[in-house]
């Protein structure tokens, strides 16, 4: 596919209501320049795609905003990622990112940072690093190890998969002993550019299915993308296609299958699996040729909105919204034409239930609304909705909600802000 092809599929895919298709299309958008492959035509229509999402809703789709504008390099975003880190951007892990990007673009960042009421911490400090002037990164990437701080353990993971900073193999194996599912991606998403296989990687093959979708998502990749380390485990790999329920999970797998060359075997894998996956963003990953993507978001019986966090895939019959996010769950939530809004309650319930930051008050509330639509009592369905639609908004402003619980919420509220 040529350029202004590949150019034409990405901007329109940033142009998505579908947030997992737009962060795609970023993504690509970032491969595609770091390629070197673009010029200055390229960056420009890329850049008038990306417009359609620097006012996102979504985290995981302004995180990737950001990474894009700094690979960007122009100095007219410089505006934009000041007031994101003044005004709006409220998620830690995105701010980091948004001060990424400043410290490519401008050498005032760290007044800006201060400006905007934050000060240097040694996530920032890596962040700045990441593309940007950083003589001392062997000492920062220490400082960052030191300290309980799992976004600063990110960092270590981002600039090492950069090429910015050699990380001790045993500093590697204590964060990754920490179990923080993020920091673990993010080391091993570095570990794997630059080439190191999986088997050095100190986690277990064999246990590799206790660990969130995130984490499975990269192993999967780092292994499958590699033919050496592929036939070693080979088995385990045939089952992780066959069994693992996570599409996210298995995207990751079948993009490191069809990127790396393949001998007989495993092209007939790889040949038998498009034949048999239903997801299209996992077909898209295997170069299955005309795959139709999700449809944009319009209206009520088209809405489907996917949450990708940890943990295993909730499945069963809860509700005529299919599957919903739990507590340390991933998810796909999908809105039918007829939503009960007391299937919507039940679910986010199922999604909060462990969370302690939660008052117990609206998890009462919560308990009255699912019972809302029994045959029995079914109260007026406007009253139904406006109670769940104040609830949902009083949880989303509570604090200290795990990012598994956080996403559920986000996009239960949007389903109900939108249908209510």
């Amino acid at each position: 596919m040529n350029s202004v092809m590949t150019i034409a599929r990405i901007t329109e895919g940033m142009r998505s209501a579908d947030p997992r298709r737009a962060k795609g299309a970023i993504q690509a958008a970032c491969e595609f320049i770091e390629s070197g492959r673009s010029n200055r035509d390229d960056r420009a229509r890329l850049a008038r795609g990306l417009s359609a999402q620097l006012g996102s809703p979504n985290r995981k789709v302004r995180r990737w905003v950001y990474k894009l504008i700094a690979l960007f390099r122009n100095p007219e975003y410089i505006g934009y990622l000041a007031a994101q880190l003044a005004e709006r951007e409220q998620d830690a892990e995105n701010r980091t990112w948004a001060y990424c990007a400043l410290a490519r673009l401008t050498d005032n960042h760290e007044q800006l940072l201060y400006d905007a009421g934050d000060r240097m911490t040694p996530a920032y400090s890596l962040a700045a690093g990441m593309y940007g002037r950083a003589d001392d990164m062997p000492e920062r990437v220490e400082r960052a190890a030191l300290v309980d701080d799992p976004l600063a353990h990110q960092w270590i993971g981002l600039n090492l998969g950069n090429n910015r900073a050699e990380v001790p193999p045993e500093i590697i194996r204590d964060l990754v002993r920490g179990g923080d599912p993020n920091s673990i991606e993010y080391l091993l998403w570095g570990h794997r550019l630059v080439g190191g296989s999986a088997l050095d990687f100190p986690l277990d093959p064999l246990d590799i299915g206790k660990y969130p979708e995130n984490v499975r998502r990269w192993y999967y990749r780092t292994v499958a993308g590699r033919p050496a380390t592929r036939d070693v485990l080979a088995a385990e790999v045939e089952d992780w296609i066959e069994f693992d329920s996570s599409s996210l999970a298995r995207e990751g797998l079948a993009t490191g299958l069809t990127r790396s060359s393949r001998d007989d075997h495993w092209e007939s894998v790889h040949r038998a699996w498009g034949e048999t996956e239903m997801d299209p963003f996992v077909l898209q990953a295997l170069g299955v040729d005309d795959v139709t993507p999700p449809p944009t978001p319009s209206t009520p019986e088209m809405r489907g909105i996917t949450v990708n966090n940890y943990g295993p895939t909730i499945t069963g019959n809860i509700g005529t919204i299919g599957a919903i996010a739990a507590h340390d769950a991933t998810v796909t939530i999908q809105a039918p034409p007829a939503v009960d809004p007391a299937a919507l309650a039940a679910q986010l319930l199922a999604a909060l239930r462990a969370e302690p930051a939660v008052a117990s008050q609206l998890l009462d509330e919560l308990v009255d609304l699912e019972q809302a639509s029994s045959a029995e009592n079914t109260p007026d369905r406007a009253t139904v909705w406006t109670r769940l639609r104040d609830v949902t908004a009083a949880i989303k402003s509570t604090t200290g909600l795990t990012k598994a619980a956080a996403d559920a919420v986000e996009t239960i509220d949007s389903i109900v802000r939108t249908l209510s």
